[in-house]
């Protein structure tokens, strides 16, 4: 799966040339047909990839299921059941960076659900502030305060329904955007 963030830095092709590294470093057989990609679509919305659809449909007991990260899969108690299912399906899931899941191993289930609960969280703060930057944005571009002046800003007091930019938080607003 490419995230929205993912875009310049692990495009789906670079991640598929990492796994089939992976698998060939491992001795696994791959095939072109069992590659599955989600290009840009949220981890939040598992109902929204045909990737990750088609991936659940094609996986039988006895294969691997091999991901960059658990991640990838998705950040939502969804994705986490839906791992649950295919392990009890027989079906073995397995990343580069924390090996195979097996979810009677009280500990990876620990990890997993611990690494789930942080992708949520993770998904939140983005949703979050992707939420509050187009509102910001949205004011910013029109400089007309509503009732609450976005942080960065301050009344115009020559017009008091208009804004402009507040010195002092600007910095912070700047910090802020390049992290995100």
């Amino acid at each position: 799966k490419l995230g929205t963030e993912d875009r310049q830095r692990n495009s789906c092709d670079v991640q598929i040339a990492d796994l089939l590294t992976f698998c060939d470093s491992r001795g696994y057989v791959t095939s072109d047909q069992l590659i599955f990609r989600d290009d840009c679509l949220t981890g939040t919305r598992m109902d929204k990839r045909p990737g990750w659809a088609a991936c659940k449909a094609a996986l039988k007991r006895g294969m691997i299921l091999v991901v960059r990260e658990i991640k990838r899969i998705g950040r939502t108690l969804e994705a986490f059941d839906a791992i649950l299912r295919l392990d009890k399906r027989g079906v073995q899931i397995e990343t580069m960076h924390d090996g195979v899941f097996d979810s009677r191993d009280p500990n990876k289930l620990m990890l997993f659900g611990i690494k789930t609960v942080m992708g949520m969280v993770e998904a939140l703060q983005s949703s979050i502030v992707t939420g509050t930057k187009q509102r910001h944005y949205q004011q910013v571009e029109r400089r007309i305060v509503s009732r609450i002046v976005p942080y960065g800003w301050q009344r115009d007091t020559a017009r008091p329904t208009h804004m402009i930019e507040n010195p002092d938080e600007q910095t912070i607003i700047d910090r802020i955007s390049a992290e995100y």
